[in-house]
């Protein structure tokens, strides 16, 4: 068996990083994978959606595209963004039936961008926490706080929130 020199290692251990985009939600720290995201704004209005569910505040324009805004603490049942006049959007793209369609998820503040490896990722605890271990991907310690790992693909119904999105850009009739 070859030997890695210390370069090769270190080349496989930065392949094993994952980049994370953390952030908080009410007094919780929590993270996901950054390759989804296509940009993060600082608040921007929002268009109320009628009959939305509680989670979906609302839509966006960005650059002349509709976003479906999600209150990610409301998804996950905690209360809603503290202050939304100061709130974060994290814009992800989700591809749904093989199209790209935007989503912004509301946090009340964005932290920065972290590496972590596979060897720092610890399993989810399966008692407690507060946002439901299904959506979870393991937990990881961060400047002497613990981060959750969220899994996007778990915690939506994109169809629900690609459907809303559509509908809310199409005029309503006799309109």
């Amino acid at each position: 068996m070859a030997n890695l020199s210390a370069a090769d290692a270190a080349g496989k251990t930065r392949k094993r990083t994952q980049p994370i985009i953390t952030f908080r939600m009410g007094d919780g720290f929590y993270g996901f994978h950054i390759a989804r995201i296509k940009e993060v704004v600082r608040y921007l209005p929002l268009t109320r959606i009628p009959r939305a569910p509680d989670y979906i505040p609302g839509i966006i324009n960005l650059r002349g595209g509709v976003v479906t805004v999600v209150d990610l603490a409301m998804r996950f049942g905690l209360p809603p963004v503290a202050n939304p006049q100061e709130a974060f959007i994290i814009v992800v793209e989700i591809i749904h039936e093989g199209s790209p369609h935007l989503v912004g998820l509301r946090v009340d503040f964005v932290h920065e961008v972290i590496k972590i490896s596979p060897e720092q990722l610890d399993a989810s605890p399966r008692i407690g926490g507060l946002v439901a271990s299904e959506y979870v991907e393991g937990i990881f310690l961060q400047d002497e706080r613990f981060v959750s790992l969220l899994n996007l693909d778990l915690a939506f119904d994109i169809t629900e929130l690609i459907n809303r999105s559509k509908a809310s850009a199409e005029p309503e009739p006799g309109s």
